[in-house]
């Protein structure tokens, strides 16, 4: 599958979900990120949301809810 560059509307829908206090939003691989205290949290690839989450976070998403 070829790569494929994000949408205008997913990058802005990102970006109003992505950000907290705080974070710099950086470019990498020309993909839009995420980072607070030098770590990356959020990436967008292909018009798709890719999360570092906590342990916590991991065991609270199990796949039960798909409405984000």
């Amino acid at each position: 599958m070829a790569w494929k560059k994000n949408a205008p509307e997913a990058i802005r829908r990102f970006d109003e979900l992505a950000a907290v206090p705080g974070a710099t939003r950086k470019m990498m691989f020309g993909c839009p990120v995420y980072e607070l205290g030098g770590k990356r949290y959020a990436l967008l690839h292909g018009n798709r949301v890719v999360l570092a989450l906590s342990p916590g976070g991991r065991a609270g998403a199990d796949g039960r809810e798909r409405g984000l």
